[in-house]
C-alpha cells in the first residue's frame, strides 16, 4: 500500500519564523478573549446513578450501532473488500446504516412499525451481521496493533476525548428536554408507532423532510428502545467522528494530524451540547467527514471497501436531511476526482505548459454507482414528498412545483368555515434569520470572531439577539495557520481547504444556528489536521491550545450535566426534573390523565408536543390558522366551529402568551373576538402557574353572570 511519509517541515526563515509568531500572538489573543467569557468552572456532578435503569435504558442504542457496524462490515467481505483495509473499518457503519434504514422503510410499510416489524428488521440484519462478527475481532486487532495506539501523545489526546464524552454522557441519564426532539425528532417516530406503519403526517410539515434516520428510530422504538437509546447516537456519533479523525490521519501522517483532527472537532461545546439530543446534525458531519477520510483511502489505495463505503456515506447524507443533497455532491465530488486522479492531474499538466488540455474522460462506471445508490437509499424519501405533496423537497422551491393538493387540515377547514384564506400568514423563516449578529457585509466579515466569542446557547436573556451556540476558539486560532498552509500543499489537501470556506459562506449567507455549521467545523477540524503534518517548532504552543481546549470542553459538558446532577444523584424525581424544565409539562400531564378530555388538543404558542400522550394538533409557534380564525370572525362561535372541524376539544396556553395574546394585533374586532371566546365558548378546567387549560363549555352550563 502507498504509504505517503509525515510532510517535512518548511525551512526556518526570518519571514517564516516572523509570520509563525504572529500567528500564535494571534491565536493567544483569541484563547484570552476566550476564556474572559467562558471561564473554567467544574461544578460537582454525579457520577454514581442512583436508579440504574436509566442507564439500562441507554444501552439499546450503542447496541443497535454495533449490530449495524457488523452488518455492514459482513456486506464489504460479501463484496469482496479485504480484511486489512482501515477503509473496512470507516465503511462498515455508514454501509449498515443504509442496510438498516432502507430496512426499516421496507418493513414498516409492509410489516408494519410494531414489535413484529422491529423483530422481523432485526432478524433480517442479523443476517448479513453473521458474516462479519467471525471477522470482527481480527480487524480490530489488526487496528489497534498500529504504533499510533502507543503514542503518548495520542494517549493524552484519548484522555480528554473520555473526558468530554464520559461528562457530556451524564445528560443522556434524564429525559429529553431539547427544543426540536420534542417538536419533531422524537414526536415523528413515536407517530409511526403510534399509528402502527409509516403514515403520512400533515399535522407535522417537518414529516415531509427525508426520514432515513427517523424511521430507524421508530422501529428501535417500536422494539421497545425509548427515547434516551435514540438520543445516544448522537452521542456516538460525535465520539466516533473524533476517533475517525484520530485513527485516519494518525495512521497516514503520524500522530500530531489526527490528535489536532480530533480535538479541533470535539472540543466544540457545541458537540457537547447536540450528544444529548436525537438531532441529526453530528450524524450528517459524521456522515461528511467519514466520506472524505474514505476519499482519501481511495486515494491512496483504490480498494473495495473505500469506493463502497464513500458510495454509502454519499448516498445516505441526503436522506437524512434536505441540506445532505448538497454534502453529497462533494463527496461525489471527491470520488471522480480520486477515480480520474492519474489523468485529470496530466491535464492539469498539459494545459500549464502548453495551454491546451486534453479531456478529462468521465468515469461512467462511478457516475452510474453513485446515482443509482443515490436512487435506491434517498430516492425513495424525495418519492414519497412528491406523491404526497407534488414536491420532492417541500416545503422548499415551492415556485417550481404544483402543491395544491396537499393542504394541511388547517387550511381546508379554514376555507370550509370562513370560504377564504388565511389573513394573517406567520413565516417560521422570519424566526430562523433573526439569529445571529446581523446580515450587512460588515458582521459577515466578523462572523468567525462573533461565533466563538459570543455565542450563547439558547440564552434566555438574549434570545436570538446573537447565535444559538458556541464554537471552540481553535478554528478561529487555526486561521492564519491554514491560510498559510492552503498555498503549500497539493491541490487534493487544496480542495478539503476550499471546501471548508464554500461551506462557511454558504452557512454565513444564511441562518446563523451553529448545528447548521457542524458540518464545516468538521471540515476544517480535517483541514487542521493536514496542516498538521508540517507542525515543528509549532509543536508545544498548539500542544497548549489544545490542552486548553480540552478542558474548556470538560468545562462546558460539565456545566451542562450539572443540570441534570440532582436527577441523577436522586435528589429530584422526574416529574419534578421536568416541571422544572418544561413550564408546560404539568398541564401536559393533566391533560394525559384527564379521563374527560377525548379530543385533539391545540397547544397554543407552542410546538413542542412530544409530552402529550393525547392526539393534537400542531400550528407552528406563531398559531396563524387560530389567529387568523379570531381575525375572520363576526362571532366567537365561527372561532368554536373552525376548532371543532379540527377536531380540537382542549387548548393549552402559558400565562404569558394569554396575556400577550389581544395585543397581537391592533384590531378592535379581533380583540372583542377573543375576549368573548374565552368567556362564552371555552371554560378554564386547569392553571397553574406557567400555563392554563381550556375546554369547551357544555351547551346547558350559563354564562358567567346570566341568572
Amino acid at each position: 500500500m502507498d504509504r505517503p511519509a509525515p510532510a517535512a517541515p518548511v525551512p526556518s526563515s526570518v519571514p517564516s519564523l516572523a509570520i509563525t509568531i504572529l500567528c500564535w500572538l494571534w491565536s493567544l489573543a483569541v484563547m484570552v478573549a476566550y476564556l474572559r467569557q467562558h471561564p473554567l468552572t467544574f461544578p460537582e456532578l454525579a457520577w454514581w446513578p442512583a436508579d440504574w435503569t436509566r442507564v439500562m435504558a441507554c444501552l439499546p442504542g450503542p447496541a443497535f450501532l454495533a449490530l449495524a457496524t457488523m452488518a455492514g462490515l459482513g456486506l464489504l467481505l460479501l463484496l469482496g473488500a479485504r480484511l486489512s483495509s482501515a477503509a473496512c473499518l470507516l465503511g462498515s457503519l455508514p454501509l449498515g446504516l443504509v442496510l438498516a434504514s432502507l430496512l426499516a422503510l421496507g418493513v414498516g410499510l409492509t410489516v408494519g412499525v410494531t414489535r413484529t416489524g422491529a423483530a422481523t428488521w432485526i432478524g433480517l440484519l442479523v443476517l448479513p451481521a453473521l458474516a462479519g462478527i467471525p471477522s470482527a475481532p481480527a480487524l480490530v486487532a489488526r487496528m489497534t496493533r498500529h504504533p499510533l495506539w502507543r503514542h503518548p501523545l495520542v494517549g493524552a489526546a484519548l484522555l480528554l476525548l473520555a473526558m468530554i464524552g464520559g461528562t457530556t454522557a451524564l445528560g443522556l441519564l434524564a429525559p429529553v428536554t431539547s427544543y426540536d426532539d420534542q417538536v419533531y425528532h422524537l414526536t415523528i417516530p413515536r407517530r409511526y408507532v403510534q399509528a402502527g406503519t409509516i403514515v403520512p403526517l400533515p399535522e407535522l410539515p417537518p414529516s415531509h423532510r427525508p426520514q432515513g434516520l427517523h424511521v430507524v428510530y421508530a422501529m428501535l422504538m417500536a422494539g421497545g428502545a425509548g427515547e434516551q437509546a435514540i438520543r445516544t447516537f448522537s452521542w456516538a456519533f460525535g465520539l466516533i467522528t473524533a476517533l475517525s479523525l484520530l485513527g485516519a490521519l494518525g495512521r497516514r501522517w503520524g500522530a500530531w494530524p489526527g490528535v489536532v483532527a480530533a480535538l479541533a472537532f470535539y472540543t466544540h461545546p457545541q458537540v457537547a451540547w447536540l450528544s444529548t439530543t436525537a438531532y441529526v446534525d453530528l450524524p450528517i458531519a459524521w456522515l461528511l467527514v467519514t466520506g472524505l477520510l474514505l476519499a482519501i483511502e481511495a486515494w491512496f489505495d483504490a480498494q473495495r471497501a473505500a469506493w463502497v463505503g464513500l458510495m454509502a456515506t454519499a448516498a445516505f447524507l441526503p436522506a437524512v436531511k434536505l441540506s445532505g443533497v448538497v454534502l453529497s455532491f462533494f463527496l461525489a465530488m471527491a470520488g471522480w476526482v480520486v477515480w480520474t486522479r492519474p489523468r485529470i492531474f496530466r491535464s492539469f499538466s498539459e494545459l500549464r505548459h502548453s495551454h491546451q488540455a486534453s479531456g478529462v474522460p468521465v468515469p461512467w462506471p462511478g457516475v452510474v454507482a453513485f446515482l443509482g445508490a443515490m436512487l435506491l437509499v434517498a430516492g425513495p424519501w424525495y418519492f414519497i414528498n412528491w406523491l404526497r405533496t407534488g414536491n420532492p423537497i417541500y416545503p422548499h422551491l415551492g415556485f417550481l412545483f404544483s402543491t395544491a393538493g396537499c393542504e394541511p387540515p388547517t387550511v381546508s377547514a379554514f376555507q370550509a368555515e370562513f370560504g377564504g384564506v388565511f389573513p394573517y400568514y406567520y413565516d417560521p423563516d422570519i424566526l430562523l434569520h433573526r439569529f445571529g449578529m446581523g446580515r450587512d457585509v460588515w458582521a459577515l466579515l466578523w462572523l468567525p470572531w462573533n461565533v466563538t466569542i459570543h455565542g450563547h446557547i439558547h440564552d434566555q436573556a438574549t434570545s436570538l439577539m446573537h447565535f444559538d451556540g458556541q464554537i471552540s476558539f481553535l478554528p478561529l486560532a487555526f486561521l492564519p495557520h491554514l491560510f498559510r498552509d492552503f498555498f503549500r500543499c497539493a491541490w487534493p489537501a487544496r480542495g478539503v481547504y476550499l471546501l471548508a470556506s464554500f461551506l462557511f459562506v454558504l452557512w454565513g449567507a444564511g441562518s446563523h444556528q451553529i448545528r447548521f455549521l457542524l458540518p464545516t467545523l468538521a471540515v476544517v477540524a480535517l483541514t487542521a489536521g493536514l496542516w498538521a503534518r508540517r507542525l515543528a517548532k509549532e509543536r508545544l504552543p498548539m500542544g497548549f491550545s489544545l490542552l486548553v481546549a480540552g478542558l474548556v470542553a470538560t468545562s462546558f459538558a460539565a456545566e451542562r450535566s450539572a443540570r441534570v446532577a440532582p436527577l441523577v444523584g436522586g435528589q429530584q424525581d422526574h416529574a419534578s426534573f421536568l416541571s422544572q424544565a418544561l413550564p408546560f409539562y404539568p398541564a401536559y400531564q393533566f391533560i394525559n390523565q384527564s379521563p374527560t378530555l377525548q379530543g385533539k388538543v391545540l397547544p397554543l404558542f407552542e410546538e413542542r408536543v412530544y409530552y402529550l400522550e393525547k392526539p393534537f394538533q400542531w400550528m407552528e409557534l406563531v398559531p396563524y390558522p387560530f389567529l387568523s380564525a379570531c381575525l375572520a370572525a363576526n362571532h366567537p362561535k365561527q372561532v368554536s366551529n373552525y376548532l371543532h372541524r379540527l377536531g380540537i376539544d382542549t387548548l393549552y396556553i402559558s400565562k404569558f402568551a394569554f396575556r400577550s395574546l389581544p395585543d397581537f394585533f391592533d384590531h378592535p374586532g379581533y380583540r372583542e373576538t377573543l375576549r368573548r371566546f374565552f368567556a362564552e365558548e371555552v371554560e378554564q378546567v386547569y392553571e397553574d402557574a406557567k400555563g392554563t387549560v381550556f375546554r369547551w363549555r357544555p351547551p346547558d352550563q350559563p354564562l358567567p353572570g346570566s341568572p
